[in-house]
């Protein structure tokens, strides 16, 4: 039953986002050396004390997420780049996961319905296709209603997201003004099944850092600056 299938992918959820930690920690360390020019491409760059204002792990996850996949090194996306260069880190116990990530996609959730074992029923609002989305924390916080805009990998019978994601409630002139900047690239989003277009890039970079900007994420946990 549906009980049963949800919780064998809660089972293998909570293994491959053990495995995907492990993997882009120092995928993101990497990353992180261009924080102040991440930054200024976010609009989340102090010029007076010279750091990139992130004021949270939430904030920080939005951060890691525009640079390891809607930015180019060498042409093509940053964490694939980077793998390219550390092949070692690639291995039988990760590949599906790894290279999972390495296509993940940008997507709007829409929250539907709470299900068992950390389950969500959603609707991703660009592809316009059903997914059952293992995420505990999320389940956990009850945002059914709401939109959760964050990159995706689709593990076949459930997603799991690439790590944190932006909780957008729609009735809500914050969450309108953000939803309302994402239809503006709906049509970027559809014109290909591309994981990654300069396109894509530019819509998720205008998004995040309108985000990161207004202060979407702050009240989530404490503050800090890099």
């Amino acid at each position: 039953n549906i009980s049963k299938i949800i919780r064998t992918c809660a089972h293998f959820c909570r293994h491959d986002t053990i495995i995907l930690n492990n993997f882009y920690e120092d995928c993101f360390d990497e990353g992180l050396n261009d924080t102040a020019i991440i930054a200024k491409e976010l609009g989340n760059y102090d010029p007076v004390m010279e750091i990139a204002v992130i004021q949270n792990d939430a904030e920080m996850n939005v951060f890691c997420d525009y640079f390891s996949l809607y930015r180019q090194k060498n042409g093509v996306r940053f964490v694939t780049d980077w793998l390219q260069k550390h092949k070692k880190r690639l291995t039988t116990t990760n590949k599906h996961v790894v290279e999972g990530f390495t296509y993940a996609h940008f997507a709007v959730l829409r929250l539907d319905k709470n299900l068992v074992y950390g389950g969500i029923q959603c609707l991703d609002i660009i592809s316009q296709k059903p997914y059952l989305l293992i995420d505990k924390a999320l389940n956990a916080s009850n945002k059914q209603g709401c939109f959760f805009i964050c990159s995706i990998i689709d593990m076949g019978d459930y997603i799991m997201t690439t790590g944190g994601g932006i909780p957008v409630d729609g009735r809500s002139i914050g969450g309108k003004a953000i939803l309302t900047r994402v239809a503006n690239f709906l049509d970027d989003f559809r014109a290909t099944d591309a994981p990654y277009t300069n396109a894509i890039g530019n819509a998720v970079r205008k998004i995040y850092g309108f985000c990161l900007r207004n202060g979407t994420l702050t009240h989530m946990k404490a503050n800090m600056s890099f």
